[in-house]
């Protein structure tokens, strides 16, 4: 999601994140016509052991973090991955050179 909406206390971690996603879209326009897709999967806060770490790195509590959530809820694991599967199956065969926010409508982003 840094990528997406950058975060105040981890500038570089977002620097890095905006620029994957712009290398996935260079990328993506260069291989599209080889029919090879590049996509990305910007996840939102999702429910893992990382999740406490990360929370205390940028200065935030997961229960704050939910509220910028419009399903108000954290994601879990296996929802992110069923992105994954769906944006390499060949009914996403259309997607290309493009970010998808698994983030249950995160405010910013």
């Amino acid at each position: 999601m840094a990528g997406l909406r950058g975060y105040a206390n981890l500038p570089s971690y977002s620097a890095i994140k905006y620029a994957i996603i712009g290398f996935t879209k260079a990328d993506g326009l260069r291989h599209a016509t080889d029919l090879i897709r590049v996509n990305a999967i910007c996840p939102g806060s999702t429910e893992t052991p990382l999740l406490g770490e990360v929370s205390d790195d940028i200065g935030t509590s997961t229960a704050s973090m939910t509220k910028d959530v419009a399903v108000g809820r954290l994601g879990l694991p296996e929802e992110v991955a069923e992105s994954l599967v769906w944006i390499v199956s060949h009914r996403a065969s259309l997607v290309t050179a493009t970010t998808l926010a698994a983030n249950g409508g995160m405010v910013g982003a």
